[in-house]
Order: structure tokens, then C-alpha cells, then sequence
């Protein structure tokens, strides 16, 4: 596999003539991933936990905003 991102790295056709290094390329896509996999675990689940629970207090307040606005027109 790294022969083709070799031969895709030769600077006279390809990629090459582009200016990007097929090496380079594997490198930082290698990288992404794995810095893609950390952010995953130890950083959106706890993001997207939170804000779901946020999500959910907000809700929980404004439902019981309007049952309090329904209850004080009744009893007005």
C-alpha cells in the first residue's frame, strides 16, 4: 500500500505534480484518526451527554412554565 502512495508521491506525474507526498498523506490521515477516535470517546460522549441533559432541564422548566401560566388563568 505504501508503494502506491509512492508512485502516486512522484513529483514529475500524480500527486506529486500537486506538491503533496503520498508518505505525508498516509501520515496525517493515520493521525486524524486516531486523534478523531480519542475526541470520541473522552470528549464528544460527555459533550453530547451534557447537553442532552440540559436539553432536558430546559424542557422540564418551560413545561412547567406553562402549567403554572395555565394554572394562574384558571384560578383568575
Amino acid at each position: 500500500m505504501v508503494e502506491i502512495f509512492r508512485q502516486f508521491g512522484d513529483s514529475s506525474s500524480g500527486l506529486g505534480a500537486l506538491g503533496i507526498s503520498g508518505q505525508a498523506f498516509l501520515i496525517q490521515l493515520v493521525t486524524f484518526l486516531l486523534a478523531f477516535l480519542v475526541l470520541r470517546q473522552w470528549a464528544f460522549k460527555p459533550i453530547v451527554r451534557l447537553l442532552r441533559e440540559r436539553r432536558e432541564t430546559i424542557d422540564r422548566g418551560v413545561h412547567l412554565g406553562n402549567k403554572c401560566k395555565r394554572t394562574r388563568r384558571v384560578g383568575t
